[in-house]
């Protein structure tokens, strides 16, 4: 019988209180990263820990931090995130240490949708390099995706699965929906081309005024308050922010209006 990993952790927990030895058999659950619910929690979780640096730098240097009553007390958009996320809440009960490396190997490895957007962002760059390197393969696989996985073609063309075999991502998806994989290949090298190679930082600050909205309106109205010291003292989460994101922080110096402009342009662009 299937049965989800949150809810499977949670009870966990519960029988903790009743029997002995619950603690070890629950720590040994397997971190269903296939799981939708599960997969979901941790991708929210990647983006509190990048909206949070001095919080996440806490919690990877001591993970039992996320189960501390006054860690908790003195940074309340920890305990917040932890009750809106049963599955990452009752995983640091179960087992704080495991949790922080095994979140950490799925955010930088990039099978399948679980991997790391970052990972999976460099796959994409390294895929459109490939084929502008290798134009004949490049004109056959826009012809016929499928070829990716014919025997024949990946030992008449051996760069193609010498590339793969080091491109995890680029080879399952290949593998699983090569006419989908192209045209989202494709979709992608527009808006890199488009936006830059900043495309992930425009992406993150949407993410993060969609969760502090009245910071983004603030920024909305004037962008320069991004600069101003007395603001960012005020907004701690802001200041947290733009020190993780330096490329931000440097165009919000350089020109604020402009960068609010191509967020906003990005953000329309990307919710079709």
């Amino acid at each position: 019988m299937r049965r989800s990993l949150p809810f499977a952790l949670l009870f966990c927990l519960a029988m903790a209180w009743g029997v002995a030895g619950a603690p070890a058999v629950c720590a040994a659950q397997s971190y269903d990263r296939d799981d939708a619910a599960s997969r979901r929690e941790i991708r929210d979780f990647q983006q509190f820990l990048s909206q949070h640096p001095w919080i996440a730098n806490k919690l990877r240097q001591k993970p039992s931090l996320a189960n501390d009553q006054g860690f908790l007390n003195g940074n309340p958009e920890l305990p917040q995130f932890l009750n809106a996320h049963p599955f990452v809440q009752g995983a640091f009960r179960v087992d704080a240490n495991a949790f922080m490396q095994k979140e950490q190997a799925f955010e930088t490895s990039p099978p399948g949708e679980g991997g790391g957007r970052g990972g999976r962002r460099q796959e994409m760059r390294d895929f459109q390099q490939f084929q502008n390197d290798h134009p004949w393969i490049a004109n056959k696989l826009k012809q016929n995706p499928s070829l990716a996985n014919n025997k024949g073609f990946l030992e008449g063309n051996h760069e193609l699965p010498d590339f793969l075999k080091t491109h995890p991502f680029v080879q399952e998806q290949l593998r699983n929906d090569p006419q989908g994989f192209m045209q989202r290949a494709k979709d992608f090298a527009s808006r890199e081309e488009k936006w830059g190679s900043h495309t992930a930082d425009l992406a993150e600050l949407n993410q993060f005024i969609a969760n502090h909205p009245w910071i983004g309106k603030k920024l909305q109205e004037n962008p320069q308050l991004a600069t101003n010291g007395d603001f960012l003292n005020e907004n701690r989460e802001l200041k947290d922010f733009l020190a993780a994101y330096p490329y931000l922080q440097q165009q919000f110096k350089d020109d604020p209006q402009g960068l609010m402009g191509r967020a906003r342009d990005y953000a329309e662009q990307n919710s079709m």
